[in-house]
């Protein structure tokens, strides 16, 4: 028999931003801070899926970890892990820096992330899963659905693309636009790299992977953020 190795997508290998370089994670926060606001959007993510001191909770695709540190004061415990080795060691320290004791942090993605515990409450994914092909991003959603207890939650936040094909050159110059100039080569290397999908493909997978999808929230810069729920 093949070994999974000879076919899995190689989730390591980095289609956009180099996060496997320690200077590039070090200043992450600082820049993304030009377009985002993390206390408050750590807040508005726990209240969303309802987090609280008996629950678990994974991220998937963690960067430095803002988010699964927050978490952990929050709630029992937090399991968190990311495809760059920088930023699991950059979360890791700040965990230690911290005294944030309820968090292990792992090195790997959607497909090769394995949970060794009982299943989780809560999942989170935020503009991560766009690294992944859609056919990949179907065995990701699959993946996560069985880390999840019955009826747990999953919220899902990503560049999902729901406007008329036709109007596409339109819809990307102006997002473009809408960038400081610092943003504006990224922004075109995640459109013509990544593997940002169709708004009515990312429901279809995670439809088909067991979820219910109880809202769904255009956000800035063509985001979408997904509250979802597993069937039972």
């Amino acid at each position: 028999m093949t070994g999974p190795s000879t076919w899995l997508y190689d989730e390591f290998t980095y289609t956009g931003t180099d996060y496997g370089d320690p200077a590039e994670v070090a200043q992450y926060e600082s820049r993304m801070a030009q377009l985002r606001d993390f206390d408050a959007e750590a807040g508005e993510i726990m209240d969303a899926v309802g987090l609280s001191r008996e629950h678990t909770l994974l991220e998937v695709g963690m960067g430095t970890g803002w988010l699964a540190l927050r978490a952990a004061r929050r709630c029992r415990f937090v399991y968190a892990c990311d495809v760059s080795m920088s930023m699991v060691e950059h979360a890791r320290s700040r965990a230690e820096q911290e005294h944030i004791l309820n968090i292990a942090v792992h090195h790997a993605g959607f497909l090769t992330y394995a949970h060794a515990g009982s299943p989780v409450d809560t999942v989170v994914s935020q503009l991560a899963l766009h690294h992944i092909p859609d056919f990949w991003k179907a065995v990701a959603l699959q993946r996560i659905a069985s880390n999840l207890k019955p009826r747990g939650v999953f919220w899902f936040k990503d560049v999902v693309f729901g406007f008329d094909l036709a109007d596409y050159e339109r819809v990307f110059d102006e997002a473009r636009a809408s960038f400081p100039p610092a943003f504006r080569d990224p922004w075109v290397g995640h459109v013509n790299r990544e593997y940002s999908t169709q708004a009515w493909i990312m429901e279809g997978l995670l439809e088909r992977a067991g979820f219910a999808i109880e809202s769904a929230k255009d956000g800035p810069l063509l985001t979408v953020s997904y509250l979802c729920r597993k069937k039972a």
